[in-house]
């Protein structure tokens, strides 16, 4: 195989890294989908791959070096084209196919990735991607020569099957829904990924009047100030065109920030509040439980209170969410950073669906979005991200540790400390909440310090 595999490829959220680095190279993205389709043909028994991807201009490379590694390991590659990652994983669950989705989410266009999609629309455990990196690490680098022609499998030419996922997200807005989009309008920004043909189309069989934002992908502006992460745009264009709503999804749209009618940002937290309101007027919200995690404000755990319902958390990432919503049998939980999960409907994050169903709330109410989140109240937050040269056990950090330690005294109840390296980037995360945005500071670089002293790049 060529280059050096790394002890763990794979993070919070698939694996992630620059184009041109192992595996993100024509080789290594063949090699891993090869892997792949070893792993759900010998665990899991299927024998079509879904592949799909977002918009980066190493989309198409990566796609056909996909293909390549999934037909010589003798399984059938359905090539969807562009498509959002929730719509890889609707399609797996509906076709019964294995999933490869080659993108980067939120990261700039440099970079790549691949998600693995299970059967079922879940995103691949941690212990699936484990076997998939030790059949990757167990065979040589396969050479084409040496595949039986008789052995291989074929491409599949899937782009087709997007419109299956539209007519999906189609059935998920409801008739009063419908209605009060011929009546107000609303902005999207793509943020040049994968929703940004679908985002539009989208609407428009809704019969919205529609704005759109980064709409326009050239391989090279993807998440470049605009979208979830530059939300800035959506915010300018909500007010400037007196919108009743924008909605801003991330590279490959499987979340969403929205904005009311004012320009305020309703970010996830203020999502899953208005949602599990909406839900529990309808006695869909089971189990009256949220599932977050633990980057979510103190103010959700306190308005979810107020509405009779409870807040559960978990470490980071939509996947963690997806699975203990599932231990649990709760219809709603999600991040701050947009990513909702909404059970039955979906298996994991999906920013359109939540855009649909943020403007089912707001029918059902008749009330402007402002309104539907005006009972959040926001405890002080400081999020800091260190560069870090390693990812030495955080526990290991006597000075990190101690620093901690103080932060969780003076603060007791009134706040929270989370420090987390993050699973996709060489970075540490410092999340302070207290009663003062002063105070969140102060602890939040005070730890940050620390953490640079020791492991800063």
């Amino acid at each position: 195989m060529s280059g050096t595999v790394m002890a763990t490829l794979f993070g919070t959220d698939g694996i992630r890294g620059p184009v041109g680095t192992y595996p993100m190279t024509e080789q290594g993205i063949r090699d891993v989908a090869n892997a792949i389709a070893r792993f759900f043909l010998k665990h899991r028994n299927i024998r079509q791959v879904l592949i799909a991807r977002d918009t980066r201009a190493s989309g198409e490379l990566f796609e056909r070096a996909a293909g390549e590694g999934v037909i010589a390991a003798g399984s059938d590659a359905a090539v969807a084209g562009v498509l959002p990652t929730p719509g890889a994983a609707y399609l797996c669950r509906r076709h019964g196919t294995g999933g490869i989705v080659l993108s980067a989410s939120h990261n700039p266009a440099g970079d790549n990735g691949i998600k693995v999609i299970l059967e079922n629309g879940q995103k691949a455990s941690s212990a699936d991607e484990a076997l998939i990196e030790r059949m990757l690490a167990d065979r040589a680098e396969f050479s084409d020569s040496l595949i039986d022609e008789d052995l291989r499998g074929t491409v599949i030419h899937a782009a087709a099957w997007t419109e299956e996922y539209a007519a999906f997200l189609e059935e998920n807005c409801t008739s009063a829904a419908r209605e009060w989009l011929s009546s107000h309008a609303v902005v999207l920004d793509c943020a040049n990924g994968a929703a940004s043909s679908l985002g539009g189309t989208l609407l428009a069989r809704l019969g919205a009047r529609a704005e759109l934002l980064g709409a326009s992908p050239d391989g090279k502006n993807i998440n470049r100030e605009c979208g979830a992460t530059h939300p800035g745009a959506i915010v300018k264009a909500t007010v400037d065109h007196k919108a009743a709503a924008g909605f801003a999804f991330d590279g490959d749209a499987d979340r969403v920030i929205a904005v009311d009618e004012n320009g305020a940002l309703v970010d996830g937290d203020r999502i899953m509040l208005i949602l599990a309101g909406y839900l529990k007027r309808r006695g869909k919200l089971l189990r009256g439980t949220v599932v977050a995690t633990d980057y979510s404000n103190l103010g959700l755990r306190q308005a979810l209170s107020a509405l009779g319902c409870s807040l559960v958390t978990v470490p980071n990432g939509d996947r963690h969410v997806a699975e203990r919503m599932r231990a649990l049998g709760c219809a709603l939980g999600g991040e701050q950073s947009g990513h909702i999960v909404l059970m039955p409907e979906h298996t994991t994050g999906d920013g359109l669906l939540t855009m649909l169903m943020l403007l089912n709330a707001m029918a059902d109410s008749g009330k402007p979005l402002s309104a539907l989140h005006a009972g959040f109240h926001e405890a002080p937050q400081v999020l800091l991200s260190v560069v870090v040269r390693e990812k030495r056990e955080l526990a290991s950090l006597a000075g990190v540790q101690r620093a901690m330690r103080d932060a969780c005294e003076k603060l007791r109840e009134s706040g929270r400390v989370v420090v987390r390296y993050s699973g996709t980037e060489m970075v540490c995360r410092v999340m302070v909440e207290a009663p003062s945005k002063g105070a969140a500071e102060r602890w939040a670089r005070t730890i940050a310090a620390e953490v640079s002293r020791e492991v800063g790049r």
